[in-house]
């Protein structure tokens, strides 16, 4: 999100399964959750500004997950090329 920077690190691990093998949300989303379905407008404005700032909130993790993708992508190719038990790859 251009402009804006948000910096957090957590070190919370997923919740275990609950019955039925549905894992829990972690804490942090329990927390969103909860405020976003209780969430109750006091008139059109701070609807729109609600829904302004949970827009802003989504794109923000998108943005995320793409960082996410690229730190996996760029770890998992750097261990390879490092790791020793790494496959010989066939020339040509």
């Amino acid at each position: 999100m251009k402009g804006t920077t948000m910096t957090q690190t957590t070190t919370e691990t997923a919740a275990p399964a609950e019955p039925g093998g549905v894992t829990a949300p972690p804490l942090d989303w329990a927390v969103l959750i909860n405020r976003v379905a209780n969430f109750v407008p006091e008139d059109d404005t701070a609807l729109v500004a609600f829904m302004a700032g949970e827009t802003a909130g989504v794109l923000g993790y998108a943005e995320a997950l793409v960082q996410t993708r690229e730190n996996c992508v760029n770890e998992v190719a750097s261990t390879r090329r490092q790791s020793p038990a790494s496959p010989p790859t066939a020339s040509t």
